[in-house]
């Protein structure tokens, strides 16, 4: 990697919905609602593509650490800190609904340099700097993107369509329940529990 062998991971997707009522759907245990399953799944999708160097199966067993803030039953605060054995580093994680993201949402640290994603949200990044230790000049690439929502989402389903393919190599059933089942035991060890569980 540019910024040689990566130690930690610092990223974090909040957005400061505390003026929303109790009774909107973020806030509604009944319909899934909290920090984690809306804003936290991005910080830790990201940390395992950027970390793990594996998806799905072929992903090594990960350590989970994990603290969280509820409020009448649902996450309003998580931080998780997940141990990837694979490149023996640490994705420090969290998402809150009680503040805001900083620009410079997400921080690689390495032992030659950091690289930093900026943007209006970790699902939108629009920068990434890199900065290395033996060098005064930061590196910085900028990007668009050319709408809002999934369209990155809604563009790989349609390329494995076409390809005739089931699931994406990048995102394959598999992956996705591995994030699905560490975001169950942080609800778990957060005591978050759903009606539908």
């Amino acid at each position: 990697m540019v910024i040689g062998k990566v130690s930690r991971m610092f990223c974090d997707f909040s957005c400061d919905m505390s003026a929303l009522p109790s009774t909107s759907r973020i806030k509604d245990r009944n319909l899934g609602g909290g920090a984690l399953l809306d804003l936290g799944i991005y910080s830790l999708t990201l940390s395992n593509l950027i970390l793990d160097g594996q998806v799905g199966e072929k992903a090594l067993q990960s350590e989970i650490s994990s603290r969280m803030t509820v409020v009448d039953g649902v996450d309003h605060s998580v931080a998780i800190v997940v141990s990837y054995p694979s490149k023996q580093c640490l994705g420090i994680l969290t998402a809150s609904l009680e503040s805001t993201t900083e620009r410079e949402f997400c921080r690689i640290e390495g032992s030659k340099g950091v690289i930093v994603l900026s943007g209006p949200m970790a699902a939108k990044p629009t920068s990434i700097r890199i900065q290395r230790y033996n060098s005064s000049a930061d590196e910085v690439r900028k990007f668009e993107h050319p709408g809002n929502g999934f369209y990155f989402e809604a563009n790989s389903v349609a390329s494995c369509i076409l390809a005739g393919k089931l699931e994406s190599n990048v995102m394959p059933l598999a992956e996705t329940r591995r994030i699905a089942a560490v975001m169950d035991e942080v609800r778990k060890v957060g005591g978050v529990v759903y009606p539908q569980d």
